[in-house]
C-alpha cells in the first residue's frame, strides 16, 4: 500500500464497494426467525448492511440440515483430491474478490487497510496450508472427512480464522 498505483487501485475498489454494497441486506437462503440487524461500523456507525440474526432453534436447525446433508450427500465420500479440487476453488475465489473482501472488513470491523488484506490473505494461507496437508496424508488409509463443524469467527479476524477452523 505504499505504492501510489496499488494504493489507488485498492481506493477505487473501497470507493467502488462504499458506492455499490453499502447498507444493502445481506440475504441467506436458510430462514431464519430471528430480527433483522444493522451492522455498523465503529469508525462512524455507518450501516455497513443490515443481516437476519438467527435464533437458538434456528441454530439448532441448521445443525440438523449440515448433518443430514453431510451424511447423506458426497462429501463425506468424496475423495482427498475432489475436496481439494473445492478447497483451491475456494482459495481463488477469495483472492481474485480479495479488494472486496478487505473493503467489507475495513467498513465493518475498523481495521486499516493492511490489517484487512492480511486477513484476507491469512484466509487464503489457510485453505493452502490445509490443500498441501491433504496431497502429505494422501497415502494414509484413513484419510477421510471428519464431519460438521461449527466456527464462530471473532470479530478482530472475521474471514482468516473462520477459513482456518474450517
Amino acid at each position: 500500500t505504499y505504492l501510489r498505483n496499488e494504493l489507488k487501485f485498492f481506493s477505487d475498489s473501497l470507493d467502488n464497494f462504499k458506492t455499490n454494497s453499502i447498507g444493502k441486506k445481506y440475504e441467506n437462503t436458510f430462514d431464519l426467525s430471528g430480527s433483522l440487524t444493522d451492522i455498523l461500523s465503529p469508525n462512524d456507525h455507518t450501516v455497513v448492511g443490515s443481516i437476519d440474526f438467527g435464533s437458538v432453534e434456528d441454530a439448532a436447525r441448521a445443525v440438523d440440515a449440515v448433518d443430514t446433508e453431510y451424511y447423506s450427500g458426497t462429501w463425506n465420500s468424496c475423495s482427498w483430491v475432489e475436496r481439494v479440487i473445492v478447497m483451491s476453488k475456494a482459495s481463488d475465489l477469495i483472492y481474485l474478490r480479495r479488494n472486496e473482501l478487505s473493503s467489507l472488513i475495513i467498513l465493518e470491523s475498523g481495521k486499516s487497510i493492511n490489517e484487512a488484506f492480511a486477513d484476507v490473505d491469512e484466509a487464503i494461507d489457510f485453505i493452502n496450508f490445509y490443500i498441501r496437508e491433504q496431497y502429505k496424508l494422501s497415502n494414509s488409509q484413513n484419510l477421510s472427512s471428519r464431519g460438521p463443524s461449527a466456527v464462530i469467527a471473532p470479530w478482530n479476524f472475521p474471514l482468516a480464522i473462520a477459513c482456518g477452523m474450517s
